[in-house]
């Protein structure tokens, strides 16, 4: 097949969840002899407009500059700039089927008039993510406009999901989400798939003494908690902060590091402080893949504090294909993933005493060879990159064939 794919930010231009996701999903379809072309916009001026990546063509579009108000302009702009280049793009290489990660982009794929049929990842609601977003204090000044921008955003998702030829969503969570916003027209034609995990990258380790020495951890330091989130209210990195305050009884020196950024960073270090916590929480900002892998390597415990809407967590596999298990907290898709490989690895709330107690009963486990392979083998067997993207590859068939749907 001749694939479009429709993504917000290729992978490395962004670091995140969504843009690991397609990327490997897109090399793992390139592997099942597919050809692919990744369009996503332009997040840096002197990034080309077009690569050559050998896997895949990646073509860029100029979004927003980046500013306050680029996540405002950035739907118009897109509307805009993005049909005329996938008409042309479409005229060269006589797309089979469209693969959608982006609820604009979607939308631009319809303006566009290409008569190709439409898989349409629903990753979340962005509805829904900037209304919560908004009450948490994330745009700050200008919540006035999130709030006005959800008005318009609510009514183009459900046109959206109910236009689409077919919609996938991540986790069982994610598809009753989409029933519970929009009813259960627009989940009648919703496929679940979840996501998928390099197990080669994110390699297994026995134990957490080679991780800790390249990364120049301290022996004496533990144990030591790892959590990798966006530094934003309902990632729960809060919460995860006063838990150790409750950790640190049994285990004095214990140590959480949290990678990431976010509008929250500034306020954490205060809370820090104040709760005397300097040595037992470390914000190391952002970290590099290479070091991303490190980490959950180097730790005896990973932690998904959630607060609000997690759609599936990819950090979660990452942590488990290096064999250290996950706490979470019951929050969107977490014990869906999770509780099948322990219940006890799921927190009873998501307040910062459900998660010290969820914590404090694993570190006085202190995961074993045992344990940790057991957390690998989990992963490996139910959401590897082959398995997943075999998944995705027939799904995306069934859909080009549907000529109901051209």
């Amino acid at each position: 097949m001749n694939i479009l794919c429709l993504t917000d930010a290729a992978w490395p231009d962004r670091a995140g969840g969504i843009a690991r996701t397609v990327a490997l999903e897109v090399e793992g379809l390139h592997k099942l002899g597919h050809s692919v072309v990744v369009v996503s916009r332009r997040l840096k001026p002197g990034d080309p407009e077009h690569e050559n990546r050998g896997s895949y063509e990646l073509f860029r579009f100029l979004g927003p500059a980046p500013g306050a108000l680029a996540p405002f302009t950035y739907p118009a702009l897109t509307l805009l700039r993005l049909p005329s280049l996938l008409r042309k793009l479409h005229a060269r290489f006589g797309f089979d089927v469209a693969y959608t990660n982006n609820l604009f982009q979607a939308l631009a794929l319809r303006q566009s008039a290409i008569c190709i049929p439409s898989l349409y990842v629903f990753h979340a609601s962005t509805h829904r993510e900037i209304t919560i977003d908004s009450t948490q204090g994330k745009y700050g000044k200008l919540r006035g406009f999130a709030k006005l921008a959800t008005h318009f955003i609510r009514p183009i998702e459900q046109n959206v999901l109910l236009r689409s030829s077919q919609v996938l969503a991540r986790s069982e969570f994610m598809r009753s989400e989409i029933e519970s916003l929009y009813g259960q027209r627009a989940s009648n034609h919703v496929a679940v798939v979840p996501l998928g995990i390099d197990n080669d990258t994110f390699d297994f380790a026995d134990s957490t003494t080679h991780a800790r020495r390249a990364l120049g951890i301290s022996p004496g330091v533990g144990p030591i908690i790892f959590t990798a989130r966006r530094l934003v209210a309902r990632t729960g990195v809060h919460n995860a902060v006063l838990a150790m305050r409750d950790v640190v009884v049994a285990f004095p020196k214990a140590v959480l590091m949290i990678a990431g950024t976010g509008y929250l960073e500034e306020r954490l270090r205060q809370l820090i402080a104040a709760e005397g916590l300097s040595e037992n929480v470390k914000l190391l900002g952002f970290v590099t893949d290479k070091d991303l892998v490190s980490y959950c390597q180097a730790a005896d415990l990973y932690l998904m504090p959630t607060q609000a809407y997690e759609g599936f967590g990819l950090a979660t596999l990452e942590a488990l294909s290096c064999g250290t298990p996950v706490v979470c907290t019951p929050i969107g898709a977490n014990p869906e993933v999770l509780a099948p490989l322990d219940p006890d690895l799921v927190a009873t709330d998501s307040g910062p005493c459900a998660i010290a107690m969820a914590m404090n009963r694993w570190l006085r486990r202190l995961p074993d060879a045992a344990v940790r392979l057991r957390c690998r083998t989990y992963c490996r067997d139910r959401f590897s990159s082959g398995s997943v993207c075999k998944q995705l590859e027939s799904l995306l068939r069934e859909v080009a064939s549907d000529k109901t749907n051209q």
